[in-house]
């Protein structure tokens, strides 16, 4: 019900967001999905003094939000992602080539910039 839910969020902390994509692939579906990832950087902390990594706070949300809820159909496998685009099917080859080179260039160009926070416009 929606009052447990609500009741159950209140012990979520969600802060600032800020991510940086690490890449854009293709799904093994057929047709595959095209997915935007992004991949705690690095994966795991040795030293507590270290920054914290690039995209913690997705991880941060997502420990938390399976901690507090149980429910049979929680599934989030590998790295957080987001689907781009359904069923992709390319005209050839040499286009998947080029439009995945593009997807680099865009995301070597964010990573330029660093973190970007996912609240502006």
């Amino acid at each position: 019900p929606l009052e447990e839910l609500l009741e159950g969020m209140k012990d979520i902390l969600i802060p600032q967001i800020e991510v940086v994509p690490t890449a854009v692939v293709a799904n093994p579906d057929r047709p595959p999905e095209l997915e935007i990832r992004f991949d705690m950087e690095p994966e795991r902390i040795m030293d507590w003094k270290a920054p914290l990594p690039i995209n913690w706070q997705l991880r941060f949300i997502h420990n938390q939000l399976f901690k507090k809820f149980v429910f049979p159909s929680r599934f989030c496998p590998g790295a957080f992602h987001s689907t781009i685009l359904r069923k992709a099917e390319f005209r050839s080859e040499e286009h998947r080539t080029k439009y995945f080179a593009k997807c680099d260039a865009a995301i070597a160009e964010w990573r330029k910039k660093g973190p970007q926070p996912l609240n502006t416009v």
